[in-house]
């Protein structure tokens, strides 16, 4: 089956980073504490209160998040308080991740992780461990992702038993299935994630399960119970004033309604994504937007709505370094030239994107600036190099069908590994009854 994508930013990000117990966090408790701190001494009290804050804030307003990771860091050490110290380390992780400078976020997960472990504080390990396992599925290296969390299934079955994180390593499990193409584990997963968050007092955690089973339907082309979970999900994350994900959502239902063929509201949800992304500065999630609102105004005909969003996209992914991306945006802007017979410009932009994508072997990427630069070259009849074009088009979506064939076989044989081993455990379970 071809896959569909949504594209998310850290919407790779996918879930809320870390896993504290409850994201919603009390308005008029978080106006006490600001009261209390006015006043209050460097202890580890004051320190669990700037903590607090941080989680409070760096979903709404990134430069608060920041200043409270800053003060916790700083009393902290005051204090040689090292669990403090890890946890705003862990804190600067999750900032850096969310203005998608991913390699310092690694860092500084790193060297939480290193200070938890030494005080053998598990928790504080589990979310550094998640931490570091989200920028590597983003980064598209799925199997150290699994690695990763199934680590921290271990920690959670044998060490530190919680159900709320427990449901959330389950969530994340689906959103790595889904991205690898294993779509059937995905769902499972989902299911399984939803199952255990719904007997929790999580909404926010139980918002994303659900947000990813839709990404889930999406994937499996399910357009219609996809956009009925995302929905639900946007009502949750804005009644909770959680800005971060309301935006990842408008941005996912837009571009559901672009399946659907329903320009005008995806148009609008991609509009009201953007705004939001424009004032709390989340830079990744506006360049996917821009990106999609391109691709969007391409396909009503409004080229000049498209020009302006693809290259506010590219700007973007020039401005932050994230090279990753350019293909997409540069496929967009050479299907854009086409549609405006602009066929040379179209493949100076289409080739750049060939070879940004040989860099990172985006093969479905590539198998896009294939094909649309072998429109252009036909257009321009130069039917040699369009033939040339074409035919490494068809290599590469033979490929990506054998691969897809593999991952399905791949994907049966771990449903029966999993259903081995549960049945193991069944058996040895009955046993210890008698």
């Amino acid at each position: 089956m071809k896959k569909l994508k949504i594209t998310l930013a850290l919407i790779i990000v996918v879930c809320h980073l870390g896993y504290a117990q409850n994201f919603v966090k009390n308005p008029k408790k978080v106006d006490s504490i600001l009261n209390i701190l006015k006043n209050q001494p460097n202890d580890s009290s004051k320190v669990a209160n700037l903590h607090y804050l941080f989680d409070y804030f760096v979903y709404k307003d990134l430069k608060k998040g920041k200043y409270y990771a800053d003060e916790e860091i700083r009393v902290s050490k005051l204090l040689n308080y090292e669990v403090g110290i890890a946890n705003g380390l862990y804190n600067y992780g999750v900032y850096y991740n969310n203005i998608g400078q991913l390699d310092s976020a690694i860092v500084y997960y790193k060297q939480a992780y290193e200070l938890f472990e030494k005080k053998q504080n598990y928790g504080g390990m589990s979310k550094s461990n998640h931490g570091i396992a989200i920028i590597e599925q983003y980064r598209g290296n799925h199997d150290i992702a699994l690695e990763l969390t199934y680590k921290d299934i271990d920690l959670y079955r044998n060490k530190l038993p919680d159900s709320v994180r427990l449901g959330a390593a389950y969530d994340f499990i689906s959103m790595i299935y889904d991205a690898k193409g294993n779509y059937k584990l995905a769902i499972i997963n989902s299911l399984k994630a939803i199952s255990i968050l719904e007997k929790t007092d999580t909404p926010i955690r139980l918002a994303d399960a659900f947000s990813h089973l839709g990404s889930n339907e999406f994937s499996l082309g399910n357009f219609e119970k996809s956009l009925e979970y995302k929905k639900k999900v946007l009502n949750i994350y804005k009644e909770n004033d959680d800005n971060f994900y309301t935006t990842e959502a408008h941005n996912d239902i837009g571009i559901i309604y672009y399946h659907l063929k329903d320009y005008d509201k995806s148009i609008k949800s991609l509009k009201q994504g953007l705004a939001l992304a424009n004032e709390f500065k989340f830079i990744n999630i506006k360049r996917t937007i821009s990106d999609n609102l391109g691709k969007v105004f391409t396909a009503t005909g409004d080229y000049s709505e498209a020009q302006k969003y693809l290259n506010e996209a590219l700007k973007n992914a020039d401005e932050n370094n994230q090279d990753y991306w350019k293909p997409i945006i540069l496929n967009n802007l050479g299907d854009l030239y086409n549609k405006t017979n602009r066929h040379e410009k179209a493949i100076t932009f289409l080739t750049k994107a060939e070879e940004i994508g040989n860099n990172f072997n985006s093969l479905s990427t590539l198998k896009d600036s294939y094909f649309i630069r072998h429109e252009s070259y036909l257009k321009l009849g130069q039917t040699e190099r369009a033939l040339i074009d074409y035919k490494t088009y068809t290599t590469l979506k033979d490929s990506l069908y054998n691969l897809e064939k593999i991952k399905e076989i791949e994907e049966l044989r771990t449903i029966y590994d999993t259903e081995k081993k549960n049945n193991k455990l069944r058996f040895k379970k009955m046993r210890l009854s008698f």
